[in-house]
């Protein structure tokens, strides 16, 4: 399991859960340096990647980030970014563009499945044409 410098929950103990959206305007993976540091939303029942909770690891996200299929606008300045792992596995990718630079917070992630999973292929399928 690999674990990247500084995961933080933005999170009090007995409190809602806060995340802090910046905003996403010209933001491309592209622009970032070589060295991007991918911080996680952490769970505040467990202290570990709420990702963990979609059994999805760290290398798999940064996996989609480096090489994404699609990244698009979501919603509250959000990004969605769905992608191929090394490991054969479709995921979506829930991340705003950090404060601090050259680094990206993941909100979430989790295995593409059913109908929003036929929906990607079908617009996989259209690109390639």
């Amino acid at each position: 399991m690999h674990h990247y410098p500084e995961a933080i929950s933005f999170c009090e103990p007995a409190q809602r859960c806060v995340v802090w959206f910046a905003p996403l305007a010209g933001f491309t993976w592209d622009t970032y340096s070589e060295n991007v540091t991918i911080r996680f939303y952490l769970d505040p029942t467990t202290g570990l990647p709420h990702i963990y909770n979609h059994n999805v690891e760290e290398p798999e996200v940064e996996q989609v980030l480096r090489n994404p299929d699609e990244d698009r606008p979501g919603t509250r300045n959000s990004r969605i970014a769905i992608g191929h792992t090394d490991g054969g596995r479709i995921l979506r990718v829930i991340y705003v563009r950090d404060p601090l630079p050259d680094s990206v917070f993941v909100i979430t992630a989790y295995e593409l499945t059913g109908k929003p999973l036929v929906a990607f292929r079908r617009r996989m399928k259209k690109k390639w044409k």
